[in-house]
């Protein structure tokens, strides 16, 4: 069982060759729960197990995530029992565009055949292989789950760049590997080069499509190629650059170019390159990537009616997705592919001021800082049913850091008390 949350990934692995990289692969899940982190410059297979044997992954669940220039797949098993990927916010993904006449899985290559990748990754599953070889399959209708609903896949203009190169050179015709080879995917993943009755060569396509052999797999509300308009327009000039350390790497791989390698720009986001190690002259700024953004469109486009991608960027949002977070998986768990309709927005302000009392941050991650104009006495946090969760004696201070590191992630009840009796009692989010 791993849980891996509200974190921020940058950097994962060699970024040089298409099969470096790794974060959660190689390995057999019980449970893998991954929600609100951003991945930045993360390396080919975020997770990756053997490929179609009995289920080795018993429940997978990916929510509200930001992946930026991830190399290749964020899915590479099809060996999961409960697979669950939602309201995630993909950019430039599958950086390493496939070629058309590239052999893997060029099939029919187990039961459902298969030669045009997807990201989604579904087949039919190996129950029995006897020592000739011999093969037994899952039975059908199949009990499995699949639920892959709200996520964005955007891929940059100058990614789009790639096949279009490939199909104008005269070089081997490539594609970008889309969720799913549905009518959705743009023209602009194939380079222009038409794909004929795509579910003929993806078993994604006609398993997703087949209600009656695979009743529990869902795939619905999900969106290509719409610009999030990022606040940080860094993100926009590495776009630039890793498009140049692709094609040279294909130049001189793929298309047998008398293109150099060494020296192309590196599309890592980085941040450190400061002259000096000194921590006063320069300083550490967390958080070391900005992954907020502006399309309205997007800002509501997760089943809940919130922001694609990790929350943590969006604080009103957390608060309101914590509020109801049992309820938004009970309705997902289910299946339910219609949005979940949140209840009001009563909302939490950044900071709370009164006469008397200033409380920051809000959210907070481990502690919060008070003040009062007068001295204070004490400070008690309660959980939402009323428990008495955290205690302290102020003394008379007129300011106070309280660590809440120790609690989980919710909305807790905040009550201060001064020396001359004075209470105030707020909300505060711990994330």
């Amino acid at each position: 069982v791993f849980y891996l949350t509200n974190s921020l990934l940058m950097n994962n692995g060699n970024m040089e060759g298409p099969n470096d990289g790794g974060i959660l692969s190689d390995m057999q899940w019980d449970t893998l729960w991954v929600e609100n982190n951003t991945f930045v410059s993360s390396g080919q297979d975020f997770i990756g197990t053997p490929f179609h044997n009995i289920p080795n992954n018993n429940f997978i669940w990916i929510n509200h995530n930001t992946f930026l220039w991830h190399d290749v797949w964020i899915k590479r098993s099809y060996n999961d029992q409960n697979f669950f990927f939602t309201n995630n916010l993909m950019h430039d993904i599958s950086i390493f565009a496939h070629l058309y006449e590239w052999g893997q899985f060029s099939s029919p290559d187990y039961r459902q055949g298969n030669t045009m990748l997807s990201l989604t990754c579904i087949d039919t599953l190996e129950t029995i292989i006897d020592t000739l070889g011999n093969k037994e399959y899952e039975s059908l209708p199949s009990e499995r789950q699949f639920f892959w609903e709200y996520n964005l896949q955007y891929n940059s203009p100058q990614l789009l760049s790639l096949p279009k190169q490939a199909v104008d050179s005269g070089y081997a015709p490539m594609y970008l590997i889309p969720m799913l080879w549905e009518d959705d995917v743009p023209i602009e993943y194939t380079g222009g080069v038409e794909v004929i009755s795509p579910a003929d060569s993806s078993r994604e396509n006609r398993i997703l499509a087949d209600d009656v052999n695979w009743p529990l797999m869902k795939y619905n509300n999900n969106w290509y190629d719409k610009d999030p308009i990022y606040n940080n327009p860094q993100i926009y000039s590495i776009n630039d650059s890793m498009i140049q350390n692709i094609k040279s790497w294909y130049g001189f791989v793929i298309w047998a170019e008398d293109t150099p390698f060494d020296g192309t720009p590196s599309y890592k986001y980085e941040v450190d390159r400061w002259a000096g190690t000194d921590i006063e002259e320069f300083p550490a700024v967390w958080p070391r990537f900005d992954g907020t953004y502006s399309n309205a469109e997007l800002l509501t486009a997760s089943i809940e009616g919130l922001p694609l991608g990790d929350l943590n960027w969006f604080p009103a949002d957390m608060t309101r997705w914590l509020a109801e977070k049992e309820q938004i998986e009970d309705h997902i768990l289910a299946l339910k592919e219609e949005r979940y309709e949140l209840g009001p927005d009563v909302g939490i302000p950044d900071v709370y001021k009164s006469a008397a009392f200033s409380i920051f941050p809000n959210p907070a991650r481990s502690v919060l800082h008070i003040s009062s104009d007068t001295k204070l006495n004490s400070a008690k946090v309660y959980d939402v049913t009323g428990k008495l969760v955290n205690e302290i004696r102020i003394h008379g201070a007129l300011s106070w850091v309280l660590d809440i590191s120790n609690l989980g992630m919710g909305i807790y009840i905040l009550e201060i008390e001064t020396l001359s009796g004075e209470k105030n009692v707020s909300r505060v989010l711990k994330n």
